[in-house]
């Protein structure tokens, strides 16, 4: 059967760079069972293909497939810049889930030396009740900075002492700058 291929066949798309393993960072890692790594496509106009059968994503004012596609072609785009501004970044990337029904944090990442949450939002406006998992696991790891990717206006945003810079996805790349 085919579904015993598929972890060789993704073994060797890792291995060509086609495809990108992100694990998964638990609250408990030693209960930790059932949380699954996930796979980022390279090539964001493929997952297009897949996903939105090629047909172009609105940008503002979405409808309901534009809705399913678009956050995960923004995410698969943030991954890509994460892993082009680093020399070894998947050793370090991972995402994070407090337990295996929880929300998630789209990517944790190392930078000069520190760690850093950012997670990855398609509206164009972001509600505290959209960071809470930020904010907890920010306090959790006894963390000040994470970071917000979203299509509204740049801003700091100071919640009980922790900073969250909000950028849009076109400032993915300015993050070992923002973070030396």
């Amino acid at each position: 059967p085919s579904y015993r291929k598929l972890p060789h066949l993704l073994e060797v798309l890792e291995k060509w760079h086609l495809v990108h393993k992100v694990g998964a960072k638990t609250k408990h890692p030693e209960s930790s069972g059932g949380v699954a790594s996930k796979r980022y496509i390279f090539d964001t106009g493929l997952v297009n293909f897949l996903i939105n059968q090629s047909q172009p994503v609105e940008w503002r004012e979405r409808s309901d497939a534009g809705n399913i596609a678009y956050p995960k072609l923004q995410e698969t785009f943030v991954c890509n810049e994460i892993i082009a501004a680093e020399a070894e970044p998947l050793s370090t990337m991972a995402y994070y889930k407090e337990s295996r029904n929880s929300n998630e944090i789209d990517f944790i990442f190392s930078a000069s030396g520190k760690i850093f949450p950012l997670e990855v939002k398609s509206g164009s406006s972001v509600g505290l009740n959209s960071l809470r998992p930020m904010i907890h696991f920010l306090e959790h790891e006894n963390l000040n900075t994470g970071f917000l990717v979203y299509n509204g206006e740049m801003k700091r945003i100071i919640h009980q002492g922790k900073t969250i810079y909000a950028i849009p996805p076109y400032f993915v790349s300015e993050l070992a700058r923002m973070t030396a």
